[in-house]
């Protein structure tokens, strides 16, 4: 009995294989688009040139904010 259901796995292999691929795919689309968090939107955005007294570009010539949404990461 034990050398039947051997050799039907070692026959059937590729089908249980195939479906086990499917199904962990399928799971993987499912939860990725169940677990999508939508970017907190960037709105109101000003940007202000501080420099009157030079030409050309240095820190001091722009800055820029925001009013909605949380800060960007690494912005300083």
């Amino acid at each position: 009995m034990a050398e039947k259901i051997k050799f039907h796995f070692q026959r059937q292999r590729f089908v249980y294989l195939l479906s086990m691929l499917v199904i962990v795919l399928g799971l993987g689309v499912y939860f990725s688009l169940l677990y999508i968090t939508p970017a907190a939107a960037v709105s109101g955005v000003t940007l202000v040139d501080e420099d009157t007294t030079g030409y050309g570009l240095n820190e001091r010539d722009f800055s820029v904010s925001w009013t909605a949404g949380d800060e960007p990461a690494g912005y300083e």
